[in-house]
């Protein structure tokens, strides 16, 4: 049993491939991240994928927000979890090359063309890297990457669950 966080969107990109192959999904309420299994709830993926994942993540180290996340890993740690956030980008496929992203720009209003954030790429790669090392946070952090289409597929191996077709 495949469990998603019920105050997390519902990532229909992962839940209906995963139904759909078969894996029996339930939506509760989860002590910190968006995916675990009934089995082993401490085993956590945490899906970073609005606006190509980088930028909910940048929103999510580099500002206000980040007292959210602090909290969401805080909780990790008090549980002695795992938390894996997976960040849902189309071209980056590991921690190294966020030094080349850049922050998407507003379209449309009085922002257009200003980026959503300043934070730089190898800012964040930096934050990432730091959020990784072992024992910093007295919990496990990891940062994994895939695409839209192949997501559900690395929920599954980050999770533990083999998959076979």
């Amino acid at each position: 049993m495949i469990l998603f966080d019920t105050r997390n969107q519902k990532d229909t990109f992962i839940s209906e491939p995963l139904t759909n192959f078969g894996f029996a999904t339930d939506r509760t309420k989860l002590p910190f991240g968006d995916i675990a299994t009934a089995d082993d709830i401490l085993n956590a993926v945490d899906i970073k994928s609005a606006h190509n994942g980088l930028q909910e993540l940048a929103g999510n180290i580099c500002s206000g927000d980040h007292n959210r996340l602090r909290r969401e890993i805080e909780k990790c740690a008090e549980y002695g979890g795992k938390l894996t956030f997976l960040v849902v980008h189309p071209h980056i496929t590991k921690i190294d090359e966020v030094c080349k992203w850049k922050s998407e720009v507003y379209k449309y209003g009085a922002k257009k063309g200003q980026p959503y954030t300043k934070v730089k790429g190898d800012t964040l790669m930096k934050a990432m890297k730091t959020m990784s090392e072992p024992n910093r946070y007295g919990c496990e952090i990891k940062f994994e990457f895939a695409t839209k289409a192949t997501a559900w597929q690395k929920v599954l191996k980050l999770l533990g669950i083999e998959a076979t077709e």
